[in-house]
């Protein structure tokens, strides 16, 4: 037996306590290049901490709305290491960029795998805005992860970036406590990848990741995660941006 078969159910059994069966009975040789694939290939090579590479996942899965698998990297996740806040934030932090019904969807998942493991639910608030400061908060952080929405005189437009942007995205999740701001810069990442942003998006969040102290190749790691659940194409598209980013020329 070749150490990538054996490396893939050691990690099988670390993260998930034993073989995946979805497709074992059914199809088992297309099980068995998924798992090792998967597991032997992408996950036990990928240089990121267990917890970092166990809660990406999860951010990816919310993104593309697999909710037949989060449960299980929620238990997974915490069998790294990961705190049950820190699985609930990065479900919080996917938000803003997917839409409330698959954050909502993912939440459930997530909430059902806590409460079986013993974990009462809510956790604490993990809020560190009120109603008076969160607009404020929000334009700090806009600009730490350099962000700068355009002005404009259209009404929807202005909606799209105050309320939208700086007040719910930046102020009211961005501003929250758990999570470390290199960690959301990933799952930031990784959420465009998974939903197709466009070359000049790409730009900006990998940008705002090498501001908040992550590195290109911490970016290739992460995206690497995302393979199996946004595929091959989409991954060396976005990795092609990163590798032939532009670097700012150097003032006179």
């Amino acid at each position: 037996m070749t150490d990538r078969i054996e490396r893939s159910k050691l990690k099988l059994r670390t993260l998930f306590g034993g073989t995946d069966r979805v497709f074992a009975e059914t199809d088992p040789d297309f099980a068995k290049l998924r798992d090792r694939f998967v597991f032997g290939d992408i996950q036990d090579k990928v240089n990121l901490p267990d917890a970092v590479k166990a809660l990406v996942s999860l951010a990816v899965l919310a993104t593309i709305g697999e909710r037949e698998t989060i449960a299980a990297h929620a238990r997974a996740a915490l069998r790294t290491g990961a705190s049950p806040e820190s699985i609930k934030e990065t479900i919080y932090h996917t938000a803003p960029w997917i839409g409330f019904p698959k954050a909502q969807a993912a939440l459930r998942e997530v909430n059902g795998a806590l409460s079986l493991a013993g974990f009462p639910l809510p956790l604490p608030d993990a809020g560190r805005v009120t109603e008076e400061t969160r607009m404020e908060t929000g334009e700090e952080i806009l600009k730490v992860l350099g962000l700068a929405p355009e002005a404009s005189d259209s009404p929807a437009v202005t909606i799209l970036n105050e309320a939208a942007l700086k007040g719910f995205a930046c102020g009211d999740i961005a501003s929250r406590g758990v999570l470390s701001l290199p960690l959301r810069g990933l799952i930031w990442f990784v959420v465009g990848a998974a939903l197709g942003a466009d070359a000049d998006t790409t730009d900006e969040l990998v940008e705002m990741n090498l501001r908040l102290g992550n590195t290109e190749e911490e970016l290739r790691a992460a995206l690497v995660l995302a393979v199996p659940y946004i595929g091959v194409l989409r991954a060396r598209e976005v990795m092609r941006y990163i590798d032939t980013r532009e670097e700012e020329a150097p003032e006179d």
